[in-house]
């Protein structure tokens, strides 16, 4: 029975000295804050945040619209033919250098799909300009205006190139030299495509089929700031003498041709020499030709609109150099064909 005894006693003892050789199962790692232990990397960003917006560092502050800071930015140069005036105001063509420039908002957001080579800024309160704050700009011969509210919506889009209108069989084509309205350019463009007048004329017009009449000057608004040229279906100029010519539509087909040329005037006309054009008014026909003495000035008798047709019976009012005033019916005066 002893030896039963001491027989059990010995199996328990090498059981547990078996159990002591077995390693402790290691702990699992906890990465606490400031340990020295591994760590997997965090994405700090949510999924759906963007990427932050820096200005570049060669931005120059252009202006500010509303509470808007606007900068640019150069993007890009090309060569290639722009329209000039020259000191008598006549307008030419020229090769250039163009710059194009991105916009940006203050925290470097682009605010606009395109560059720009001109811009403009209108706010409300400015002529023709209620309510808005508008950013204008052009671009490679397209002018655009941009509402700045809630982020820069397009107001409007008028593009370079052909019209769809027509005078005198030639379409009109567009093209802006500058942000400003005054700077887009019209000329005219043959049947297959190529071009018959330049896009440099700020107004084009056919009054007669045989002759097309073109206004250049470097502000057209105003009558002291331009000048007419006339030309035939080849594109020869016929007269270039007038600061403007006038012409007065009749009922019965015939009409009155008035020539004004000023030596005031911001735009000059020469003849070959390089001399100015005498100044005054006087009766013109369809090329320009006078037909009358020269005359303080000439007018209808009622403001009339473009596309007025007058009635025979009514009276045209003439003004001597000396002074005198004389009307008589513009029957009597008219031109017919």
């Amino acid at each position: 029975m002893k030896k039963l005894l001491a027989l059990i006693l010995a199996l328990i003892m090498l059981c547990a000295c078996a159990a002591l050789e077995e390693p402790f199962p290691e702990p699992p790692e906890i990465n606490e804050p400031g340990s020295n232990g591994p760590s997997v990397p965090v994405n700090s960003k949510p999924e759906n945040e963007e990427e932050e917006t820096v200005l570049p560092e060669n931005a120059e502050l252009i202006g500010s619209l509303g509470e808007d800071k606007i900068f640019a930015v150069e993007s890009s140069k090309e060569v290639r033919p722009f329209r000039f005036f020259d000191e008598d105001g006549r307008q030419y063509l020229e090769d250039a250098e163009i710059v194009a420039y991105e916009l940006f908002d203050s925290e470097g957001n682009k605010i606009l799909p395109h560059p720009v080579e001109d811009y403009d800024f209108s706010e409300p309160g400015e002529m023709g300009n209620d309510d808005q704050y508008l950013l204008v700009c052009s671009y490679k011969g397209d002018r655009y205006v941009y509402n700045q509210e809630n982020g820069y919506i397009l107001v409007s889009h008028e593009k370079a190139g052909p019209t769809g209108e027509y005078l005198n069989g030639f379409e009109v084509a567009e093209y802006s030299w500058g942000a400003e309205n005054a700077e887009r350019g019209r000329g005219l463009l043959n049947s297959d495509g190529s071009v018959f007048v330049e896009p440099i004329f700020y107004r084009i017009e056919a009054p007669f089929d045989d002759r097309i009449r073109l206004y250049y000057g470097v502000y057209p608004i105003d009558i002291d700031m331009m000048a007419t040229e006339i030309i035939d279906l080849e594109g020869n100029v016929i007269c270039d003498e007038y600061n403007a010519i006038y012409f007065y539509f009749i009922e019965d087909g015939s009409y009155i041709g008035v020539g004004y040329n000023s030596s005031n005037n911001e735009v000059k006309c020469r003849d070959k020499n390089g001399e100015l054009y005498e100044e005054g008014y006087w009766l013109v026909d369809k090329d320009g030709n006078k037909i009358s003495t020269k005359y303080g000035s000439a007018e209808t008798q009622r403001v009339t609109f473009m596309g007025d047709i007058l009635s025979p019976e009514e009276i045209f009012i003439i003004k001597t150099i000396d002074g005198e005033t004389i009307e008589i019916p513009i029957k009597e005066i008219a031109i017919k064909e």
